[in-house]
């Protein structure tokens, strides 16, 4: 009786335990799925960081627009003693930061040594601007003019000749980027970089 116990005990045991090398499959597949969650989830993270960059940079331009419409006084820079010409932002591609600033020179674009910067905003780690457009040595200029504002892109206002401003952020070592414009009539939009051939495509004029 004992006997047929004990071998009821080994076949249980044979038939529900785990061989080493089934052990071995299970640890490798759960493993995969660790590292594929890791990978995705820091994917996620600098895919958020871009995002919040470029969120930051829409709402520093928003920002120098509302200064300029409801005249906002700076003490020391802009008030009634010592008025501005409005508030702008001065963008150069290959930075890892962008310039506030208040106009003092009378034109509606930066010069550096006449306008009052108010602040030097740094991009997160690893975030640069890749690229502006339109393409200027001297880098983008966005500049608010009170008391509308008028939107001046690098000196101009008006459609044609200032359509648009852009501003491509790229978070080096990988291919991520996102695009910041701002309109001639001063309209702030985030958004993502569309490649040639899909504007093509949109268009119609690619297969």
């Amino acid at each position: 009786m004992f006997k047929n116990l004990n071998k009821k005990k080994n076949r249980f045991s044979r038939q529900f335990g785990l061989t080493l090398v089934e052990f071995m499959v299970v640890m490798a597949v759960i493993s995969l799925i660790v590292v594929s969650v890791l990978v995705n989830y820091r994917a996620g993270q600098k895919q958020y960081i871009l995002s919040q960059a470029a969120q930051q940079l829409a709402s520093d331009l928003r920002k120098a627009q509302n200064m300029a419409m409801s005249g906002v006084e700076i003490s020391g820079i802009c008030d009634t003693s010592n008025p501005c010409d409005g508030y702008g932002v001065y963008i150069k591609a290959g930075d890892v930061f962008y310039l506030i600033y208040a106009g003092k020179g009378g034109n509606k674009s930066y010069q550096s040594g006449v306008d009052e910067i108010i602040e030097n905003v740094y991009l997160p780690q690893n975030v640069k601007i890749q690229s502006i457009s339109p393409v200027f040595t001297l880098g983008l200029d966005i500049f608010f003019e009170p008391p509308a504002p008028t939107t001046y892109i690098n000196d101009l206002a008006g459609d044609p000749p200032a359509t648009s401003g852009e501003i491509i952020l790229e978070l080096e070592g990988i291919s991520l980027t996102k695009k910041v414009s701002v309109t001639s009539v001063g309209l702030v939009v985030v958004g993502d970089v569309v490649p040639p051939c899909t504007q093509l495509r949109r268009q119609g004029m690619w297969p």
